[in-house]
């Protein structure tokens, strides 16, 4: 499940009819029915999931590992859960790549 309670496999559809209709992604409704447009979210803000993304297999970028830990702000534990693996993992990755997790903590 997603975040906002849609399953995976909705999103993958409604990426598919959206490439289909050569509509922006902003256009398609939740869910995946494209039951209508919605207006295209304000700058900085993010609605979109972020599984559009990122990709969950193999090893992450360093952007996809840094965009999942503004996400998470800086939270191990979910960002490991996003991907599907245990902490150690994400801490190597992390440690490969030279972040600072702190610069992503909410204060």
């Amino acid at each position: 499940l997603l975040a906002d309670g849609r399953r995976f496999y909705q999103d993958v559809q409604a990426i598919r009819a959206t490439a289909r209709s050569g509509q922006t992604p902003g256009a398609v409704s939740p869910g995946g029915g494209g039951g209508g447009a919605r207006r295209a979210p304000p700058p900085g803000s993010v609605t979109a999931p972020i599984e559009f993304a990122v990709r969950r297999e193999g090893t992450p970028s360093r952007h996809d590992l840094e965009m999942v830990l503004a996400k998470y702000a800086g939270n191990v534990s979910q960002v490991a859960g996003f991907f599907g693996k245990e902490r150690a993992q994400v801490y190597r990755w992390i440690r490969r790549y030279g972040i600072d997790t702190a610069a992503f903590r909410e204060d």
